[in-house]
C-alpha cells in the first residue's frame, strides 16, 4: 500500500543595500584608502526574474527493523545560492585596488523601482570582479516523517528556484582625501523561490 502526500514549505523573504558615486583612483597609490559607502539598486528593464523548478534526486529510505525509524530530510543542504557582478567598466573594477566587502542583496525585484535605491536585506554577498560567489541558504526546509517497521520510503523534492537581475551602483570614498569613485552594472543573483513540493510514497517491503 502506498500513500502520497504534497508538502509547501515557505521561506525566507530577503533583499539589499545600495550604493553611489564618482573620481578618479591610483590603484597604485598606498596613500589611497577607499572604503565601501554604499551600494543602490534598480530594477532591470532588460532582464525579468527567472522562475526555475529543480527536482532532486529521489530521497530513499528503508526500515528493516521491527521499530518506527524517524527520518528528517533537508533537501536545501544540497543546494546553493549564487551571486555575480557583472561591470560595465570591468576593467577599470579590476584595475582599482577595491576592499573586499560584504554586501546585502536583492532576491525579490518588487521592492525595485526605476531610479536607484537601497533596500536592506538578509542575503549577504561578497562583490567580485566578474566571479560567481556561492552561498548556502539559510534557511531550514527540513521534513521530518517515520518510517512505520518493514517499510520503504521514497521522497521526490521539487524546489522552486528563481533568478533575480538587477541593476548596481557602488561607491567607494577615499578616507584620507574624500574622493569618490563609483562602479555600475548588472548583478545576478539565484535563490530559493519560498515553495517546496514533496511526494511521499511509503510501501511495505515485500
Amino acid at each position: 500500500m502506498s500513500r502520497y502526500f504534497y508538502l509547501s514549505l515557505p521561506l525566507l523573504c530577503l533583499l539589499i543595500i545600495s550604493c553611489s558615486s564618482d573620481d578618479d583612483i591610483s590603484p597604485n597609490n598606498p596613500e589611497s584608502a577607499y572604503e565601501l559607502q554604499s551600494i543602490d539598486w534598480r530594477f532591470n528593464e532588460e532582464n525579468p526574474e527567472e522562475l526555475i523548478s529543480v527536482e532532486l534526486p529521489e530521497f530513499y529510505f528503508k526500515n528493516e527493523s521491527d521499530s518506527i525509524l524517524p527520518v528528517s530530510i533537508n533537501p536545501l543542504e544540497y543546494l546553493e545560492g549564487s551571486s555575480r557582478f557583472i561591470f560595465n567598466d570591468s576593467l577599470a573594477f579590476a584595475e582599482f585596488n577595491y576592499p573586499v566587502h560584504e554586501i546585502s542583496a536583492p532576491m525579490d525585484t518588487f521592492f525595485l523601482e526605476s531610479t536607484y535605491a537601497r533596500v536592506q536585506g538578509r542575503i549577504q554577498p561578497v562583490i567580485l570582479q566578474q566571479e560567481t560567489f556561492n552561498f548556502a541558504f539559510s534557511s531550514n526546509s527540513s521534513s521530518t516523517t517515520e518510517i512505520p517497521p518493514n517499510n520503504e520510503l521514497r521522497a521526490i523534492y521539487t524546489l522552486a528556484m528563481k533568478k533575480v537581475y538587477a541593476d548596481f551602483l557602488i561607491t567607494y570614498k577615499d578616507a584620507n582625501t574624500g574622493a569618490i569613485k563609483t562602479f555600475d552594472g548588472v548583478w545576478e543573483g539565484y535563490f530559493y523561490n519560498n515553495n517546496t513540493q514533496v511526494e511521499f510514497a511509503m510501501n511495505e517491503i515485500e
